[in-house]
């Protein structure tokens, strides 16, 4: 679970909820169910159980997750100086063992994605949910998200609570 410094500014898991969820399906209040399902966070990373599991079964952090899966390392995602070198011999390997000999090679050893890395446009960054922007601002400030056991807080839909109330006033 996300460390109470996001969760308590950001909507996460149905946990934080309650039992508004079921208290909208039973009264048929249809766009407070809505607005809280379009809320929730989309990562499943985020949600209790996933993190709890990998906590009890000792399978934390990426790398752990490979070795359980035997997944080979991950593709870079930027290149290094080392990768541009590495083009000029792929020339030489293309004129003496052909077109498949390069296909094999990176089918084996991918190369990177991109060959600069370039920050995220504030453009795209606030297109991004806010609990995707808060992820990274901390991953790009090199600050991990913690995940901390469950503590229950307040649902954070008082807004949802006067309206109710508005509405049973003006009834």
């Amino acid at each position: 679970m996300l460390a109470s410094n996001i969760r308590d500014i950001y909507l996460v898991d149905e946990l934080q909820l309650g039992q508004r969820l079921n208290e909208s399906l039973q009264t048929s209040n249809h766009a407070d169910f809505a607005l809280m399902l379009s809320m929730l966070s989309a990562d499943v990373t985020d949600t209790t159980i996933v993190n709890e599991k990998a906590v009890s079964q000792g399978i934390v952090g990426d790398e752990a997750l490979r070795r359980k899966f035997n997944l080979p390392q991950p593709v870079k995602k930027y290149a290094e100086p080392c990768d541009f070198s590495a083009g000029a011999n792929m020339a030489d390997v293309l004129h003496i063992q052909g077109l498949n000999s390069i296909r094999l090679h990176n089918c084996l050893h991918q190369p990177p994605l991109c060959p600069v890395r370039y920050d995220i446009a504030p453009e795209v960054l606030a297109e991004l949910p806010p609990l995707k922007q808060e992820k990274l601002r901390r991953q790009f400030n090199g600050l991990e998200t913690q995940s901390v056991p469950l503590m229950e807080s307040g649902d954070g839909f008082l807004v949802l609570d006067e309206i109710k109330e508005a509405k049973a006033l003006a009834s």
